[in-house]
């Protein structure tokens, strides 16, 4: 079974600190690694919906 692993913030925070450059940074170190992308920014993600997550 596959585990993730989730960070969660507020749209206040995402507006206040430089999240493109630390993800366009991130991007970079992990092509010059050759690893491949393993995350991802995904704003408000349905599965927070989700009765399941209740």
């Amino acid at each position: 079974m596959q585990t993730y692993y989730y960070v969660l913030a507020s749209q206040k925070f995402l507006e206040e600190e430089p999240l493109e450059e630390v993800l366009r940074e991130r991007t970079r170190h992990y092509h010059e690694q050759e690893k491949e992308i393993d995350f991802w920014l995904v704003n408000q993600p349905a599965f927070l919906e989700s009765s399941q997550m209740s």
